[in-house]
């Protein structure tokens, strides 16, 4: 065929050539998911765990393959972004957690004990509060406004939009004349909600989830794949400790493993030093801590004696480890021994 009709023909049936010995090349291997064809060993380690033979590097691995494959489960994703690089975080759920608190915080220290001067807000004020919100708890929230966080989120742009320049590289709010604003407008300007930016609960079950959609575990095998959760908790931890978040002023934040009230539950703390308003003198320094990953694993059942001899510090600040025990332990240059081949196995209690 001649003319512009030949030319169309010719394409036209290249490109079906060319579609047809693709998918040829695909129906060659229908039902191997990419996943496992692109690393085999992934589906050993999880049947490694599923006999109760733990090994941290079959988790370092598993969490580094998962996060490639983890379709938008967050937490999944964080651990394996924090086994590959611990220092200055930049993205993440617990970075966005930790920017959000400490804006939140630093703005109330600034004015603490004292009327925040409406007349005088930081050019950033409006962001401060969505934060402040977006971290609200729902049933303190209703308590203290009476508003479920749906309605306050329809309020605050109102708010908001009375907005003002102050002529003086700040902002003017006037006092808002509705009740619920002025509520809404009080609660966020007083009160700083402390909130993990996840649990060992959420991680276990976005793994789970994340293992099951990519079938390297079977649905039979959830119940007995139970047994690993304390050290899938335990890992978090231990990746989690010493690593730090870059705010967004550039300052950094430190991570530290850590046993709530004395011997309490194990968890995950930031710690940064922020300055507080004083009634005289010069702004206080204070030393204040938010919680990034909470478990419900008790530190005396769950670290070894390198960690629980008392009194036990706030935090911990030399490395350490997950050991074949199934504890956590300080890192040293001789290994804790481990009881793995000795058929001893770690306490069975909830992560």
């Amino acid at each position: 065929m001649s003319g512009f009709g030949g030319v169309f023909t010719a394409a036209f049936n290249d490109a079906m050539k060319r579609r047809c010995a693709s998918f040829s090349l695909y129906c060659s291997f229908p039902f191997l998911p990419e996943s496992l064809m692109s690393d085999p060993s992934l589906r050993l380690r999880v049947e490694r765990l599923l006999s109760g033979d733990l090994r941290p590097a079959d988790l370092i691995m598993l969490f580094l393959g998962a996060r490639e494959i983890c379709g938008g489960r967050e937490t999944v994703k964080e651990i394996g972004d924090f086994v590959a690089h611990k220092t200055d975080r930049t993205r993440g759920t617990t970075t966005r957690e930790l920017r959000n608190f400490i804006t939140d915080l630093r703005f109330k220290y600034a004015n603490w004990d004292s009327y925040v001067p409406m007349n005088q807000l930081p050019i950033d004020f409006a962001d401060i509060m969505q934060r402040s919100l977006n971290r609200a708890d729902a049933q303190h929230l209703k308590g203290e406004t009476g508003l479920v966080p749906a309605t306050a989120t329809k309020i605050l742009p109102k708010i908001l939009a009375q907005l003002k320049d102050n002529n003086a590289g700040g902002l003017v709010l006037a006092k808002p004349s509705v009740d619920n604003e002025l509520k809404l407008l009080s609660y966020l300007l007083t009160f700083s909600h402390i909130r993990p930016a996840f649990t060992a609960d959420r991680l276990y079950k976005e793994f789970v989830d994340t293992l099951l959609a990519n079938e390297l575990l079977e649905w039979s095998e959830v119940k007995a794949f139970a047994a690993a959760k304390p050290a899938i908790s335990l890992f978090a931890i231990e990746h989690l400790h010493g690593s730090s978040v870059r705010l967004e002023d550039d300052s950094t934040v430190s991570l530290r493993a850590t046993a709530y009230c004395d011997g309490g539950t194990l968890g995950v703390g930031a710690y940064i030093i922020i300055p507080r308003k004083a009634e005289t003198g010069a702004p206080l320094r204070i030393l204040h801590g938010s919680a990034v990953f909470l478990t419900k694993m008790v530190a005396d059942d769950w670290c070894d004696r390198t960690l629980c001899q008392r009194p036990i510090p706030p935090w911990w600040s030399h490395p350490i480890e997950l050991i074949d025990s199934g504890k956590l332990s300080r890192l040293s240059l001789t290994s804790s021994s481990s009881f793995a081949h000795l058929g001893t196995k770690a306490p069975s209690a909830r992560a």
